[in-house]
């Protein structure tokens, strides 16, 4: 085959294929070797580079040949552009010094065919013009600002291969050429760093490169050309910045070199970072040298664009930019001093992007530095921690995550300042999987402070912690969305009732304060809900005796909520009202017997509120009459509640089974009582048992009544 015969070590064997080319090209049809099938123009770039090797070979018979059918080729207009770059090299070794007679010649034809829209053509024009420019400076030097314009205006294309030939051809140009214009060429540049193909990023990186080591004026462009190279060392691919740390390396080697008189000291007082981070290598003496020139040029442009992410940052909605910075922080934290970024950054936090530096910076510090300002960093958190923000709060449990970390068994006095950030957040938590974090991490603090149990640490900080929450003597009143409330109730539901009940005297003031304000029927709503909910999540452990509270509770707080008002929402809070009575009386937190002076106001309002249309205000006073019964056991108490019963056999079934079991205390205390009071109260329980006769009849209420039991008391 011809092909092979090109390529063939034998003078024979190459003319002969040379001989046969020139046949088949005058024999093909018409003259034009372009209507011949079988020569497509992949076959015919390959035989034509082959061709164009053949015009160096040894004898002159052969190059005159290949010269001849490459001469037929071009006049034929065959589409040969893959091979021009290796017609330039083969001229530009064939020629040597004196390429620079032609040179006018060769740009003239370059400035055409860099813009021509066919894309082989585009990528073999620079390559010709790389082969070209290099050979010939001192030429190229003063023609370079036309070709150069026609690299500019054809920068742009679809194919990343194009992009990428095209940027370096353009580095080329701009090096060989007079340099006046990096300013405008290395906009583009930047363009291309943050190209969507890899190919074209490599590109940009070796140009960056080659200006860096070898232009003229490189000096007086460090802080333009030292953060595109940089940015390489954060690209996407592991592999580019594998290449892009090689470059930066070999730019600061010899940075180093060049200026080794000026550096000197450093060599010889080269000593290892103390908490320099592990996962990082560090640069050469040269790079950090470089970078420690340009930094103050450099840090006002890169702060100008950090402005317009800043909003971005506090929402977390661009990962790519909360991550880089997050990694910055942390770079200040090993390496710069605490009383640096503490006057800048903690004492001022206001905003969830102040969270995510100290977050980072809280990786990098030391227990040492951290120890310096930790109370400051603990209160800055603890203040951005009253929010209900997810990202703000997500960022105040990192920085309180790492913050035990690095206290590690040693948090001492620090225990609380972590503790209500975390009851905070958990107060206020904007979703479940944020409560699990603060799950996690409060069991993780415990375990720093010698508890076996997360759940010791409530008692641990309830003192400080409720005097904190509440205002202490300064109270204020608590509206529907108070961010107090909230976290109020999530502690104490976790804290438990014996919690509650042993710090009540901090408790009361507040809570008697919002319960007496009756226009806010919700906020008495939640905090009677509230005091429900601790008692009946308390497990009953009849081994231990709950501590009781002072009588003074009841008037303080349920005589102004036990009053009658018209409308639903009053009546709503009547039935929480009515109902935290009746617990607090069920499990012997409030004793009747002890609270003589106002018994006589409580039955009063009672009796009142029986009457009340809401079924579960008449369940909770039913059952309120009857606690009392069965705790005075005092026969005029007996004598005037029991009518309340009596009413209630006639209303739902909730209603019923409570005033059935308050008249079964009644008989039960029946057994005790004088023959005095037997005989004046006889005409009352002849009265009950009418009352039950008649309700025997509906077939609905035999279960309730069980009339066996109710009789036998009675008779």
């Amino acid at each position: 085959m011809v092909e092979i015969g090109l390529k063939s070590s034998s003078r024979q064997i190459k003319l002969k294929a040379l001989n046969d080319l020139l046949i088949r090209v005058s024999t093909s049809s018409g003259g034009n070797i372009c209507d011949d099938p079988e020569w497509d123009e992949c076959a015919m770039t390959e035989m034509c580079k082959d061709v164009i090797a053949l015009m160096a070979d040894l004898s002159e018979t052969i190059q005159e040949k290949a010269i001849v059918f490459y001469e037929q080729i071009i006049s034929a207009r065959v589409c040969v552009d893959g091979s021009l770059p290796n017609l330039f090299n083969l001229l530009r070794n064939r020629l040597g010094s004196k390429m620079r007679f032609y040179i006018n010649d060769c740009l003239a034809v370059l400035e055409k065919t860099l813009a021509d829209p066919f894309a082989g053509v585009r990528t073999a024009s620079c390559q010709c013009l790389i082969t070209l420019v290099p050979h010939v400076p001192s030429e190229f030097f003063t023609l370079s600002d036309s070709i150069l314009d026609v690299l500019i205006a054809t920068y742009t294309h679809n194919q990343a291969k194009v992009r990428a030939i095209h940027t370096t051809a353009m580095g080329y140009v701009l090096h060989f050429g007079n340099g006046k214009r990096v300013s405008e060429v290395w906009r583009l540049l930047a363009q291309r760093v943050l190209d969507s193909h890899h190919s074209v990023r490599q590109s940009a990186y070796a140009v960056l490169h080659f200006w860096m080591t070898h232009l003229r004026d490189r000096y007086s462009y460090w802080n333009r050309l030292v953060p595109l190279l940089l940015s390489g060392l954060f690209d996407e691919l592991s592999e580019v910045q594998t290449e892009a740390r090689r470059l930066w390396r070999e730019v600061g080697e010899q940075y180093a070199e060049e200026n080794r008189d000026e550096i000197k000291d450093r060599y010889d007082d080269e000593v290892d970072v103390p908490n320099y981070p592990p996962e990082e290598t560090r640069p050469v003496l040269g790079c950090r040298v470089l970078v420690q020139r340009i930094f103050f040029n450099v840090v006002p442009s890169v702060l100008n664009d950090l402005k317009d992410w800043q909003e971005n940052v506090a929402k977390g909605e661009n990962q790519v930019v909360v991550a880089e910075v997050w990694k910055c922080a942390k770079l200040l934290g090993h390496f710069i001093e605490p009383n640096v970024y503490c006057e800048l950054l903690v004492r001022p936090m206001e905003e969830a992007s102040h969270l995510v530096l100290l977050s980072g910076i809280l990786q990098g510090i030391t227990l040492e530095n951290f120890r310096l300002i930790s109370e400051s960093i603990l209160k800055g958190i603890y203040r951005l921690s009253r929010t209900e923000q997810l990202a703000q709060q997500f960022y105040c449990l990192e920085c309180v995550r790492r913050a035990i970390r690095l206290f590690s068994l040693s948090v001492g006095d620090s225990g609380y300042a972590i503790f209500r950030i975390l009851a905070t957040i958990d107060g206020l938590a904007a979703g479940t999987h944020l409560k699990a974090e603060v799950s996690q991490i409060t069991k993780e603090l415990a375990e720093r402070l010698n508890l076996t149990r997360p759940e010791s640490l409530y008692p641990s900080f309830a003192a400080e912690f409720l005097t904190e929450i509440t205002g202490g003597n300064e109270t204020e009143l608590w509206l529907n969305s108070s961010l107090e409330l909230k976290i109020l109730q999530c502690f104490l539901l976790k804290a438990g009732l014996a919690v509650f009940l042993e710090h009540f005297n901090i408790l009361h003031t507040p809570l008697k304060t919002n319960l007496q304000v009756v226009a806010n029927v919700q906020i008495r709503y939640d905090i009677y809900r509230l005091i429900i909910d601790i008692i009946q999540v308390q497990e009953d452990d009849s081994s231990s005796r709950l501590k009781q509270v002072d009588w003074n509770l009841v008037p303080d707080f349920f005589f102004a909520t036990m009053t009658w008002k018209a409308g639903r929402s009053n009546a709503i809070a009547r039935a929480a009202c009515c109902c935290c009575l009746a617990v607090l009386l069920d499990r012997e937190i409030i004793d009747m017997k002890t609270i003589g002076a106002i018994k006589k106001e409580v039955i009063t309002r009672v009796i009142a509120l029986s009457r009340d249309e809401c079924q579960e205000t008449q369940r909770a006073i039913s059952r309120i009459a009857r606690l009392t019964i069965r705790s005075t056991g005092v026969f005029s108490d007996i004598k005037t509640l029991y009518p309340i019963f009596m009413k209630g056999l006639d209303e739902s079934d909730a209603v019923r089974s409570e005033c059935l079991s308050g008249l079964k205390d009644i008989f039960s205390v029946t057994e005790k009582m004088t023959e005095n009071e037997i005989k004046n109260f006889r005409p009352d329980l002849e009265e009950i048992c009418r009352v039950l006769f008649i309700h025997l009849g509906d077939p609905k209420e035999n279960t309730l009544l069980e009339p066996e039991e109710f009789f036998l008391k009675g008779l």
